[in-house]
């Protein structure tokens, strides 16, 4: 019986001690673990932060990258005006000389209007945008749609054959106040500038520009009810027989004309071309487009 109570005390001891144990064991386990938990933490903390700075180092470096290319192709951007150069021929090319309106018409049922669509006068404007580089010389907008206002006319000389002085750019509002504001006056000489008449009362519909601007798909515009007839009619007669009478030689001069108004436009250099015309961002050249190529295929 002795021998029975001392070995259930034995294992009573045993139990004890075991339990002890157990319990020493699960604190250090829950120790161990909170500590591999925090330095876990620590290090995934430590390396987003770490990713976090390259990040913005990274970013900080292509914005830098980015407005430097920006800097560098605002500075050295390549232009090709083969284009532009290409299409202001062929508008010319496309329009009527006087001598061609003789042929058509007599030199009475030739109008104004007539006369703004003929080649001459077309390629004079262009001479006058591209000197004023398409700029209006009363509010400074640009556009490649501006006009060119004459100043004045001169009795017995052709819309074209003035000096560049009666010639000015406008856009189309500033250009109807002129015409609103003051009568363009008719010179009998052109250098003495005495005025022996006006242009004629202006048209309710153009606004006495002769043309509309809305239109310009149509006749280059040309105002559909004054037809364009901002002066009288027997200021440029007495000029449009003349012409009419010697018909062979001035088609011949004609032709001299149009050659030398291409080799004018051919002669125009990118750089006066990026300075003088308003649209410039048409004509710059696109760098090639490359075509990715994976060197790292599986086959």
């Amino acid at each position: 019986m002795i021998v029975i109570l001392g070995l259930l005390v034995f294992a009573g001891i045993v139990a004890l001690v075991m339990k002890l144990n157990s319990n020493e064991s699960r604190g250090l386990g829950r120790e161990k673990k909170t500590s591999i938990d925090n330095r876990y933490y620590e290090r995934v903390h430590n390396e987003s932060q770490r990713n976090e700075k390259t990040h913005n180092s990274v970013v900080l470096r292509a914005s830098k990258n980015s407005l430097n290319i920006q800097n560098y192709k605002s500075n050295n951007d390549k232009y090709k005006f083969d284009n532009w150069k290409g299409e202001t021929l062929n508008y010319l090319e496309r329009s009527l000389s006087v001598s061609d309106l003789l042929i058509k018409k007599e030199p009475n049922n030739i109008n104004y209007g007539d006369l703004l669509l003929s080649f001459e006068w077309r390629y004079k404007r262009l001479r006058i945008l591209l000197r004023d580089c398409y700029k209006c010389r009363d509010c400074g907008c640009r556009g490649s749609y501006n006009h060119v206002h004459h100043n004045y006319y001169v009795k017995d000389k052709l819309p074209w054959n003035l000096n560049d002085e009666a010639l000015v750019t406008l856009c189309a509002e500033c250009h109807s106040k002129r015409h609103l504001n003051k009568t363009i006056p008719v010179y009998g000489d052109e250098y003495n500038k005495n005025e022996v008449s006006s242009a004629n009362p202006i048209c309710n519909r153009c606004g006495g520009m002769g043309y509309i601007p809305q239109y310009w798909y149509y006749d280059n515009g040309i105002c559909f009810k004054c037809n364009g007839n901002l002066i009288s009619e027997t200021v440029f007669q007495k000029v449009l027989e003349s012409r009419y009478k010697t018909l062979d030689k001035y088609d011949k001069n004609n032709n001299l004309v149009r050659d030398r108004a291409r080799s004018f436009i051919m002669k125009l250099t990118d750089d006066e071309l990026k300075y003088k015309l308003p649209n410039v961002q048409k004509y710059i050249m696109q760098p090639p487009t490359q075509t990715f190529i994976d060197n790292d295929l599986p086959f």
